[in-house]
């Protein structure tokens, strides 16, 4: 390096004709051999003198050896403010001369050092300590002086090596005195004292003044080399920290710290590469194409320069309490020489001033009571910000020093210090922020962090300035990706920041004058964190506050939730996560953590205190409903805004701000709602304002007058300040009529204001001159105007002349007005919302210019948490936080959404589960169940697809692995599986998210298998907070059907409950039932499948067997269906199919979705509701899960409602409505749609009787219910599920036949098990039901009891009533009579149940009769009541006996034998007896009938014995009975002859013993017939014998 010292911020030079350039030197040109002074340099022809030059004589006169210097003098750099081409400063030598002028080194110290200690003994004596130095002295006191003496030796070592400074001579010749250099002579006495201080004053240290001179002479010196420099600087750096200068007392101290920092700012020395080429001062030098350091000489130069800045930084570290500002300022200015204005300064060397100077203002800031210096320091660091001065590189090392002063500031910034921050450095920092070199970003948003931190209650303007144009303002326009990194870590820090984001909300978005900073910064990280192409078509969420701030969220429906999750897909295999999405994300999850935090209390706090986070000491306290007005004003503004942007002409904005209370209507009311109303659009209010004529517009000229005198002209006199003043509230139309009454309004305002003061006479000459000072602005900034064309200022002059009622304004007046119109146009004030708007390079500027304005804004008292306040996490969440949440969620969930499916990263993955997580809590916390069902439905719609891309897998034979995408609507789609990716067990047994930690935790396959953890977290939310899903319910619904087609859902839960038969046998699936089965499992399998596996059906648990569940608890007769073949190969479950199962079981999904009594009725209402949704939508029959997913649901429904059978009045018309609607779709047609799920909607309807019959309330609506099944399509349909309609029935007829009161009621059952008889499947078991109930209802040993004993066992339990048997008895008869496809196979268990009934019947009637007795206490009536019953019975049960099953016949002819011989003949009248004789003589079995026939003759013969006597008593009998009495013996004829044709059969056997006795026993007296009859009759059979030749048995 060349030897010389760093140019000094504010150089001395020689010619002080003119000022130094930017650069430090003549046109920024580095002169060789030199840093910094252009002017001095050396003559190459002179040799060296023996004798030191003087200062300032190195001109290039060849006068001297040239030399660098570092010389800023305190005094003046104390009020140094500007770079490096500030007006040059001289500095008095030690005898009173110009620097520039001394020849010779200073003396011994005394002068300008010893005054300077001097000086500093006053400030010394306030600071007794010294913070920094050594605590003691590190050596021993009488080592002090040898230490001394070794230094004093290493600096004349080095001038040794020189013969300029000791000469050769000395060893042949004495040389004078004189002749001796000074600074030898110096060293030497020095070393001479020590000696005598060294025997006088042995045990202590001398005083730093004794020997300090010589050394900083040494470094002062402008004729001394590098080399000695460097010794002189070592050794005062060995001094310092020896603790010399410590050891000594306070005021000696200070004076010593002076003097070595005086020694500093005045250190020159010379190059060590010797003469350089003179250069003329006014000649240009040459220059160097580069500098590198290579020599041994220029390396010794560069080291010099680096101890020089090491001491630089240790002096201030060890005395900044007692060193004068201007000295700190000085070393501090010294560093900035080398680290900036010296241009040929190695990198390692300006390195190492960007060092010292962090740490002496790391030193400075971080002390206490250092106000002086910190006040300096910071202008010093804002004037080198200044952008019009400044380099790029001042930029950086500024800002990093302004970085550390704010970090380690400990004290509060005093005013001063404020004022500085508040506007230079914020005004300069604004314009440094709209560069594009990423460190002077980077380092400017770090300042603007650290502002806030440092005096945040102070900058809330400036702050919202920053946010908005700076930080906003390149997220929505910057295209450099590297630009929007930074500024997002800026912003990731604020939203990281403790309360921040609540102070933020507080100060800005709920004060009316300010913008919605926190909504804003929301919306912008959602549209980063989330690409555009994530969220096309449907909005997912909308927020809007209404008028009391009560906002929510509105829901766009299950489908929608749907459409995002297929959107995410797409988005996420074309935009992939990129770290500008994931540092957006950080900072929406850092601020929904910060409320998460706050909404962990047990309630919402009322109030917030303000006295903590306001620096003053006010002790005002505001509350949580006065920011809340705030926040609704500002609302009511924002609304008022709106209508009057979009229409100012309809008044309707005038309405809506009376309706808030702004405004009252009076024209004064409106003009200052013009005047200060935010958010107004200047053009409108210009539109408004500018309305006329004045007889059309009365009250907009009014408002224009009030307008105008809202204006304060009579503090600035300034005519054209007032004109911008008065244009800067709106924008002034072009139509000249506008124009002239705005000019008009105005000039008479301003007039009347100034009248007393004016220059104008009149308001007419301010008009004029308005309305040409508008036209001037006009024509010299529109850019359309050619700079040629453009009005000079003589024509303004001109056109202006006598316009002051006759007169001329004064010229200098129109000239100074037209230069301030030329140099600033006249614009329209812009809002602080509008930067964020603006993408244009002039936003920056335009705010500058504004800055003063801006500062003065009328916002409210800032409410700043302090830092302290805010870690402690004091404030409970309340109104705020929600309001805060509403704005929050809607970026949020679309960005927690974008990132869960675009990003591979487990860790990403995770931390967007939390996000979800926490937005959960803090949804159900404020009460949002809107937002918690939306996160409901993203989470579950992922489940649901992971669950349906299982299935698919296992339908392909994958037994394990993560579906990644899959798409079984779609045949062209492949099915994507990882098999590699680990399952996240650890995740799915945590209890709460937020408490994973991807450190302790293996997350590993999280990104893999990301639905199943979604899966997993919503089953929990749902759980947790199932009260709340609202919206969610179809997304909830779709996930437990997929469950269940996976086979993962607990057992019981998946089942469809069936009926079984009597024996507990389930009924077989119907033919609908395997056919929707069949279609979900091709939508699983493949349509090109050419193996399809049976997969086995879900119904399991039957409602009518063997040991069964029902819902109420109580035991039916149940059994479990049993496997088939095909159903047995599928048992096995894969592993995803157990993981699935796992999740399902630890989410307890069966707890909350059995909906029981101790639910809320509304909120199982609202399920159930939900359950039927789309369950008679049959336009949605096409696809392929439809009838299984929505009969799973219905099933969940119906457990649903029979587990709240208290209930069912308002629970069962839900069902009521969906089933009458899917019959009427249906009727009329003979193939219904979705016939499966009809089906099972039936057996619900047969299931809610079953169980809900005895409820009074309940049974008319549920017969309703039973009444519409008949209206069901008939043929195949009524045939497939006629055994179920069957079964239902028949469990309703046998648990609730004593409930069935009506004929109505009766005749129902009756008619639909007519129905249903008719279908073999069905036959069955409508007889099973009959039978059973009849078993039930009818009491034991019914023919042996006495009347008394069957009424008591009437009392014991229900039976059925006369009404019940008779309509019984109608179903039973059929089956005797075999009318249902002639079959009577069920003809004699039927007889039986007739029977039965009939007893019954007869023993009910008798007690129906108990109250009419005679005085003998016999029953006054007839024992057989009804005597038409008795000859139906009769007649069916005559009808088996003609069967020709022997089996059967015999049991009916046993059954007709009881019914009609155990009847007394005087209870049936005479009419049914000759009616039974008619029918038996008539309806005779088949003669080849032997057995029946025999059977009914010989009980025909028991009739007629029985009955004959008894008939024959009445005249009126006979001829029918002689009729009847041919027709047998003609009938016993026949069977005689048949008998004994191929030999005697017992046909004939048995008639003949049957004539033989009739015709004996009516001959005999004991008969008791009428005697003429009975002789008749006993010929006539007598006769019948003889005919056929057959012997009487007495006469063989």
């Amino acid at each position: 390096m060349p030897s010389g010292k760093m140019a000094p911020m504010i150089a001395s030079r020689p010619d002080n004709s003119r000022p130094l350039s930017n650069g430090g030197g003549h046109n920024n040109r580095m002169p060789k051999g030199r840093i910094g002074n252009a002017s001095n340099v050396s003559n190459p022809n002179r040799s060296q003198p023996r004798r030191p030059v003087g200062r300032g004589q190195a001109n290039g006169n060849g006068n001297g050896t040239p030399k660098a210097q570092i010389r800023v003098p305190a005094k003046d750099l104390a009020r140094a403010e500007g770079p490096p081409h500030a007006a040059p400063m001289q500095r008095k030598n030690y005898n009173g001369q110009n620097a520039h002028q001394a020849s010779t080194p200073p003396p011994p110290p005394r002068g300008p050092v010893g005054a300077l200690a001097r000086q500093q003994n006053g400030h010394a004596s306030e600071r007794t300590k010294q913070i920094g130095t050594p605590s003691s002295l590190l050596i021993h006191p009488t080592s002090v002086c040898k230490v001394i003496k070794g230094e004093i030796h290493n600096v004349l070592n080095a001038m040794r090596a020189d013969a300029r400074y000791v000469s050769p001579l000395r060893f042949v010749e004495e040389l004078p005195t004189d002749e001796h250099h000074p600074l030898l002579l110096q060293f030497r006495d020095l070393h001479s004292a020590l000696g005598e201080w060294e025997v006088l004053h042995h045990q202590q240290q001398p005083d730093p003044q004794m020997y300090l001179q010589p050394f900083c002479s040494a470094i002062q010196g402008r004729d001394i080399s590098a080399r000695i420099t460097g010794a002189a600087l070592n050794a005062l750096h060995k001094f310092l920290l020896y603790g010399f200068l410590n050891a000594t007392n306070s005021k000696t101290a200070t004076r010593a710290f002076a003097t070595i920092a005086d020694a500093l700012l005045l250190c020159t020395f010379e190059e060590t590469t010797g003469v350089t080429d003179a250069v003329p001062r006014n000649q240009e030098r040459p220059r160097r194409a580069s500098f590198q350091i290579g020599t041994q000489q220029e390396r010794e130069d560069e080291q010099v320069v680096l101890k020089l800045l090491e001491l630089s930084a240790l002096i201030v570290r060890y005395s900044s309490h007692v060193l004068e500002t201007g000295l700190v300022v000085g070393l501090l200015d010294t560093c900035l020489h080398v680290s900036h204005r010296a241009k040929r300064a190695s990198g390692l060397l300006k390195s190492a001033a960007s060092d010292a100077l962090g740490q002496m203002v790391l030193h400075i800031f971080c002390q206490p009571d250092l106000l002086r210096a910190r006040e300096a320091i910071l202008a010093k660091l804002a004037s080198l910000l200044n952008p019009q001065q400044s380099s790029d590189a001042y930029a950086v090392n500024s800002l990093t020093l302004v970085n550390i002063a704010l970090e380690t500031m400990k004290d509060d910034p005093s005013p001063n210090e404020v004022g500085i921050l508040q506007n230079d450095l914020c005004k300069f920092l604004l314009q440094w922020s709209t560069t594009h070199d990423l460190v002077v970003l980077s380092l400017a948003l770090r300042v603007i962090f650290n502002l806030f931190q440092t005096i945040r209650n102070h900058i809330k303007v400036p702050l919202e300035v920053f946010l908005t144009s700076v930080h906003l303002r390149i997220l929505e326009h910057s295209q450099i990706p590297e630009e929007r990194e930074v500024v997002l870590e800026s912003l990731l820090e604020f939203c990281q920041e403790p309360a921040l984001m609540k102070d933020i909300y507080l100060n800005y978005d709920c004060d009316v004058q300010c913008t919605n900073l926190y909504d804003c910064i929301c919306t912008t990280l959602g549209n980063v964190a989330a690409p555009s192409s994530f969220c096309t078509g449907e909005t997912h969420l909308t927020v809007e506050l209404d008028r009391s701030v009560e906002s929510g969220l509105k829901r766009t429906g299950g489908q929608q939730s749907k459409a995002m999750t297929l959107k995410a897909a797409a988005a996420a295999a074309e935009v992939p996560l990129n770290i500008l999405n994931i540092l957006a994300l950080e900072g929406l999850m850092a601020i929904i953590d910060s409320i998460a935090r706050r909404c962990s209390s047990a309630r919402p706090s009322n109030s917030f205190s303000g006295s903590d986070s306001i620096e003053d000491d006010s002790t005002e306290q505001i509350t949580e409903e006065e920011l809340r007005e705030r926040k609704q004003k500002k609302h009511a503004w924002s609304k008022v805004a709106k209508e009057f942007n979009e229409d100012v002409s309809s008044k309707a904005w005038v309405e809506t701000a009376k309706s808030f209370e702004l405004v009252d209507g009076a024209a004064s009311s409106i003009a200052k709602m013009l005047y200060s109303a935010p958010g107004l659009d200047k053009a409108k209010i210009g539109e408004y304002l500018g309305l006329g004529p004045a007889e059309s517009y009365p009250f907009e000229e009014e408002v224009r007058q009030e307008f105008v005198k809202l204006f304060n002209f009579s503090k600035d006199t300034n005519f054209a300040s007032c004109l911008r003043l008065f244009l800067s509230k709106f924008r002034m139309p072009g139509e000249a009529q506008c124009i002239d009454r705005f000019m008009e309004a105005f000039s008479k305002e301003l007039y009347r204001q100034q009248e007393d003061g004016s220059i104008f006479k009149s308001s007419d000459a301010v008009f004029v001159l308005s309305f040409s000072t508008i036209m001037l602005n006009t024509d010299l900034h529109n850019p359309t105007i050619k700079d040629q064309s453009r009005m000079t200022c003589e024509q303004f002059i001109r056109n202006n002349r006598g316009i002051n009622d006759g007169e001329d304004l004064p010229p200098a007046m129109l000239k100074s007005l037209y230069e301030e119109i030329k140099q600033s146009e006249i614009q329209l004030q812009r809002e602080i919302g509008e930067f964020i708007r603006s993408s244009d390079a002039t936003t920056a500027e335009d705010i500058r210019s504004a800055w003063d304005d801006l500062l003065d804004k009328n916002v409210a008292t800032p409410l700043f948490t302090t830092i302290d306040e805010a870690r402690k996490t004091m404030y409970q969440a309340g109104v705020h936080e929600k309001d805060m949440f509403l704005a929050i969620a809607k970026p949020a969930l679309k960005s927690l959404s974008s990132a869960f499916v675009r990003s591979w990263d487990d860790g990403t993955v995770v931390e967007t589960l939390k996000g979800f997580e926490q937005m959960a809590k803090i949804s159900t916390f404020f009460g949002l169940d809107s937002i918690l069902n939306d996160i409901l439905n993203f989470l579950l719609s992922h489940g649901r697809e992971f669950i349906v891309g299982c299935i698919s897998l296992e339908f392909a034979g994958i037994d394990s692995g993560a579906p990644i995408s899959t798409s079984p609507d779609d045949d062209d789609t492949m099915s994507v599986v990882d098999p590699d990716s680990p399952i996240p067990h650890a995740l799915l047994r945590v209890r709460e998210m937020t408490s994973v930690d991807p450190k302790r935790m293996d997350i590993s396959g999280s990104a893999a298998y990301r639905g199943l953890l979604a899966l997993h977290m919503s089953l929990k939310i749902v759980r947790a907070l199932f009260p709340r899903v609202r919206e969610a319910w179809p997304c909830l619904i779709e996930v437990l059907c997929v469950l269940r087609d996976a086979r993962a859902l607990p057992p019981g839960l998946a089942d469809l409950d069936d009926f079984a038969d009597s024996d507990g046998n389930v009924l077989p699936l119907s033919p609908f039932a395997d056919e929707s089965q069949r279609v979900l499992d091709d939508n699983y399998r493949g349509a090109n499948d050419e193996n399809p596996a049976d997969r086995r059906g879900w119904f399991r648990l039957p409602l009518f067997g063997k040991r069964g569940r029902r819902e109420d608890g109580d035991e039916v007769d149940l059994e479990p269906m049993p496997e088939t073949d095909a159903e047995s190969d599928r048992t096995h479950l894969t592993a995803n199919a157990k993981t699935l199962l796992q999740v399902a079981q630890r989410s307890e999904i069966e707890k909350f979705m059995l909906l029981t009594s101790k639910i809320r009725l509304s909120i199982v209402k609202y399920s159930i509701g939900r359950l039927l949704d789309n369950v008679d939508d049959f336009s949605m029959a096409k696809a392929p899960t439809f009838e299984q997913h929505r009969a799973f649901a219905l099933e969940l429904a119906t457990r649903a409602l029979l587990a709240n059978r208290d209930r069912a009045p308002d629970l069962f018309p839900l069902f009521l409505v969906k089933f009458q609607s899917m019959v009427d779709q249906v009727r009329g047609h003979d193939d219904p749609k979705c016939p499966f799920l009809l089906e099972r909607m039936v057996v619900t309807m047969l299931r809610s009787s079953i169980h809900l019959f005895a409820n009074v309330k309940m049974r008319p609506t549920l017969i309703n219910s039973l009444f519409i099944m008949p209206s069901l399509p008939k043929g195949n349909f009524m045939g497939y599920i006629s055994d179920r309609m069957a079964c239902g029935l028949a469990i309703i007829l046998r648990s609730s036949f004593f409930l069935l009161k009506t004929n109505d009621e009766w005749k129902y059952i009756v008619d639909s098990f007519d129905m249903l008889a008719v279908y073999a499947a069905a036959r069955g078991l409508v007889f099973d039901g009959v039978a059973s109930t009849v078993e039930f209802a009818i009491p034991a040993e019914l023919g042996t009891a006495t009347l008394g004993e069957y009424q008591q066992k009437l009392k014991a339990k229900p039976t059925l009533s006369i009404l019940g048997c008779s309509a019984i008895q109608r179903i039973l008869f059929k089956y005797i009579y075999g009318a249902y496809s002639g079959d009577i196979s069920l003809a004699v268990p039927a007889m039986e149940c007739v029977e039965n009934t009939y007893r019954h019947t007869v023993k009910l009637g008798l007690l129906q009769q108990m109250d009419g007795r005679t005085e003998d206490g016999t029953p006054s009536e007839k024992r057989v009541p009804d005597k038409d019953l008795w000859y139906r019975v009769a007649v069916a049960f005559y009808s088996v006996c003609k069967a020709e099953d022997p089996d059967i016949c015999k049991a009916g002819w046993e059954y007709y034998q009881r019914h009609v011989m155990g009847t007394e003949v005087g209870e049936i009248p005479d009419d049914k007896w000759i009616a039974i004789l008619q029918l038996m003589a008539s309806k005779q079995p088949k003669i080849e009938a032997d057995v029946a026939r025999v059977h009914s003759f010989s009980i025909l013969g028991q009739v007629i014995v029985k009955v004959i006597p008894h008939l024959t008593h009445k005249q009126k009998n006979w001829k029918v009975l002689t009729d009847v009495t041919k027709e047998i013996a003609g009938l016993a004829e026949k069977n005689l002859r048949f008998g004994r044709q191929g030999g005697v059969k017992p046909l004939f056997q048995y008639t003949l013993q049957t004539v033989t006795f009739l015709s004996d026993h009516m001959a005999s007296p004991d008969f008791g017939g009428e005697p003429r009859y009975s002789a008749w009759a006993s010929q006539t059979f007598s006769e019948v014998l003889e005919k056929v030749g057959a012997v009487r048995q007495d006469e063989q």
